[in-house]
């Protein structure tokens, strides 16, 4: 009796309080709201989403064809629209804090658009991403991936210098800014290699003061239900922080896993309103989407290996026969690895805790040249067959991408990044005291340059124009320069019989006749294959075979859905349940 009498006492009484919280007016925890934005297949993203403060507005750069531009998606609204005039813009960095300006990145510099419509007005030079935009009108911005922030007004004027990263320490750089409630207060990435060294600081603009907030983290926000998020390899945490003390007061907690994450610039595919949406990027969406793939000069494309793996920039040992890619795993900085064509197994090459990419063979075979993060991208080479430890070529304070070697294997082209000159392209001697010159230097960039197999023509990119456009000149003296694209190309490789040149432009590979001797004689470009690239920017995302009959790229899988971004309304509710807040 006493038990059934208890369980009825607990039943009526767990009826009575339900019926209390369905009419005693208190309404209940809302519940998030997911969906998925799909982007119509002609649109490819190129960089992550950004959402206004209010959380009604999307705005992200896709690329349609040959043309990089920015679109915006309402949220009551099914489709995104392109905003005239931001045509060949890189990076969105920030909406205003009315949402009815952008700010973002278009040809080295900065520039505000209207959403309501106009042209986009220029603020000031910067060549890398993020900003925050103050309720002042100011915007925090990074000018180069190696230097400190900085501020400009909205209405333009002189930038003004505010931190400047310690080398001493290790620092490259300050990234990600996020202006804190106070409006006095600068939230950013402290960038340090490797990136898992990396740490969320603040500076006051009153004291000038920086103080360390997280360790081991980056790309940090600050959110009004009391929390600091940031990401770790593909995940987000959050801890709950005392905005006013500037100081986190509790653990980390994982609140949202599978996030896109790009390790060269410390950033997450992730974006959070203040009216707590958050629109992001998954990993697995993005993770083996993109194939190694075998295409002969008809366009008959050929899977190389059935195995996934997030690889990109395929280049060709001489003799054929083998692969050398940059490979990450989920969540982890790239490394090099090779694939045998022959025996259909990789090999990974470099096991350094820094990012490695743009993998280059000597043209012996024995060796391959890459680029290293220490705390910049450095130089280095490693016997091909992964033995051995890796041997620096040459360091400065500036990255540095590997271009092309001459056929006799004694001189290396390398485009290395300044922040006051952008992209030069250099020469290294492969023997005797491997001392670089400089070959190329103008206020454009110059970058992904192949030399002719007589090693007397240099193709490279050159932006110019205000867009990428393919050239070829004499090397190494400087004479006689002529251009080879037509409306835009990128990615320019020589065949092996030099009377060719190929590039990439508008999701196709275009080749070229061309004549060598004293003077150069170009013909008109023609479609030989449509290869919708996996286009990371300033790296050769395809090869070609030694006998040129045949090429090796990446290619995007016909089974992998559009490109997607993840929504979630309402998204704070579930944040505090996971984490409680201060």
């Amino acid at each position: 009796v006493v038990p059934w009498t208890i369980v009825l006492l607990l039943a009526a009484t767990v009826a009575l309080l339900t019926w209390h919280q369905l009419h005693d007016g208190t309404p209940g925890p809302e519940r998030p709201v997911r969906f998925s934005i799909r982007l119509p297949g002609e649109l490819k993203l190129s960089d992550y989403p950004v959402l206004s403060p209010d959380g009604s507005r999307l705005a992200f750069v896709a690329r349609k064809g040959n043309t990089l531009q920015i679109y915006v998606r309402f949220m009551e609204q099914s489709e995104a629209f392109p905003i005239q005039g931001t045509e060949g813009a890189e990076w969105v960095l920030c909406f205003s804090p009315d949402g009815k300006w952008i700010a973002f990145r278009d040809h080295h510099e900065i520039k505000k658009v209207s959403l309501e419509g106009g042209s986009p007005q220029a603020l000031c030079q910067a060549s890398f991403v993020g900003g925050a935009w103050g309720n002042d009108g100011s915007i925090i911005y990074t000018p180069s991936y190696s230097l400190g922030l900085w501020r400009i007004s909205s209405s333009g004027g002189d930038p003004e210098k505010l931190t400047e990263p310690d080398a001493s320490r290790g620092e490259l750089g300050h990234w990600w800014p996020q202006i804190l409630p106070d409006g006095d207060t600068i939230l950013f990435t402290n960038y340090v290699s490797p990136v898992e060294r990396c740490s969320i600081a603040a500076y006051s603009l009153k004291t000038h003061e920086q103080k360390t907030l997280v360790e081991g983290a980056m790309f940090g926000h600050y959110i009004s239900t009391g929390h600091i998020v940031y990401v770790k390899a593909d995940t987000l945490l959050a801890r709950p922080f005392d905005v006013k003390r500037l100081k986190v007061t509790g653990p980390p907690v994982q609140v949202l896993d599978d996030v896109a994450v790009d390790f060269m610039t410390a950033s997450a595919g992730a974006s959070i309103s203040e009216n707590g949406t958050i629109a992001y990027i998954r990993a697995s969406s993005i993770f083996g989407n993109y194939r190694l793939v075998r295409i002969d000069r008809k366009g008959n494309i050929k899977p190389v290996t059935d195995v996934k793996k997030d690889c990109d920039v395929p280049k060709l040992s001489p003799d054929g026969r083998r692969i050398a890619l940059a490979c990450a795993e989920s969540g982890k900085a790239a490394d090099i690895w090779t694939y045998d064509l022959d025996r259909g197994t990789f090999t990974r090459i470099t096991t350094d805790a820094g990012l490695e990419s743009t993998p280059l063979w000597t043209r012996d075979g024995e060796r391959l040249i890459f680029q290293s993060e220490h705390p910049q991208f450095d130089l280095y080479w490693k016997a091909a067959d992964g033995t051995g430890s890796m041997e620096q070529l040459i360091t400065s304070p500036f990255d540095k991408i590997p271009c092309t070697m001459s056929h006799d294997g004694k001189t290396l082209i390398y485009a290395e990044f300044n922040p006051e000159t952008r992209n030069d392209l250099w020469v290294l001697p492969m023997e005797g005291k491997r001392e670089p010159r400089l070959w190329l230097h103008t206020p454009f960039n110059e970058s992904m340059s192949a030399l002719s197999p007589d090693g007397k023509w240099l193709a490279y990119v050159s932006d110019d124009s205000r867009r990428s456009e393919v050239y070829i000149q004499s090397f190494p003296d400087h004479g006689e320069r002529k251009q080879v694209s037509v409306e835009g190309g990128d990615m320019p490789l020589w065949a092996p019989n030099g009377r060719e040149l190929f590039y990439w432009a508008d999701d196709r590979i275009m080749s070229v006749p061309v004549t060598l001797g004293e003077t150069l004689k170009i013909g008109n470009p023609v479609a030989i294959f449509d290869y919708e690239a996996d286009y990371t920017g300033r790296r050769m995302t395809y090869d070609v075979s030694p006998d040129g009959t045949w090429f090796v790229g990446m290619q995007r899988d016909p089974m992998a859905p559009p490109d997607e971004v993840e929504v979630v309304l309402k998204w704070f509710e579930e944040l505090k349940q996971k984490v409680p807040g201060p």
